[in-house]
């Protein structure tokens, strides 16, 4: 029988990057939402996880116009 503990760490994880493009594509889809991601994005950017280079990016590729309007205010609330 496998332990929890195991399991947990064979289980597949999101990278920090593909985090990132699943809160722009929550985003794009719903912009009401641009408030809750950007939190989860700012933290993020602060660890180092991702670079704004990195959300710039993916912003640009999957169309997320008010990601790239936050970023362009220096994190401040659009």
């Amino acid at each position: 029988m496998i332990k929890l503990s195991e399991f947990l760490r064979a289980c597949a994880r999101p990278s920090p990057r593909h985090l990132a493009a699943l809160k722009i594509f929550a985003v794009r889809n719903q912009p009401e939402r641009l408030d809750r991601e950007w939190a989860d994005l700012a933290w993020l950017l602060r660890e180092n996880l991702v670079s704004s280079e990195e959300i710039r990016e993916l912003a640009e590729r999957y169309g997320g116009r008010k990601i790239l309007q936050r970023l362009d205010t220096g994190f401040r609330r659009s």
